[in-house]
């Protein structure tokens, strides 16, 4: 039982971060967001300007890793992969996301760099509610 549910959860949650890439993987969506970073985490032109490209990085690698699993971001619904290319796919996932962490970790202060993360947070749970919701 508890087998079970611990992947029912490790499904959901890895689902909830392609689905999340896939809302965040159009250009519409870049722009809306970045511009709802530059309200939220305050941003200068210069800070925008700069994490851009970062952002624009990381949108091209997920879609690389995803494409390389068989998931097309842009298509609703479709085959998932087992569980083991979903572990695999979650830590190149994972991986490119601390990579981007990095990378925007010197251009934001720390109170900035506080509210990216907790931006990220509230758009992944956005996201698990649309799932659910969608079940």
């Amino acid at each position: 039982m508890k087998r079970s549910a611990f992947i029912a959860l490790f499904l959901a949650a890895t689902l909830c971060n392609v689905q999340a890439f896939a809302q965040f993987s159009d250009s519409p969506a870049v722009e809306e967001q970045l511009q709802e970073m530059r309200f939220r985490l305050n941003l200068s032109e210069e800070q925008l300007v700069q994490m851009t490209p970062i952002l624009e990085k990381s949108i091209a690698d997920r879609k690389a890793i995803l494409s390389s699993y068989g998931i097309d971001p842009e298509a609703a619904g479709g085959e998932r992969p087992g569980l083991r290319k979903m572990r695999a796919m979650r830590k190149e996932l994972e991986s490119v996301r601390q990579n981007t962490l990095k990378e925007l970790e010197p251009l934001l202060s720390e109170a900035q760099f506080e509210e990216f993360k907790a931006l990220q947070d509230e758009r992944r749970e956005e996201m698990r509610q649309r799932m659910k919701e969608g079940r």
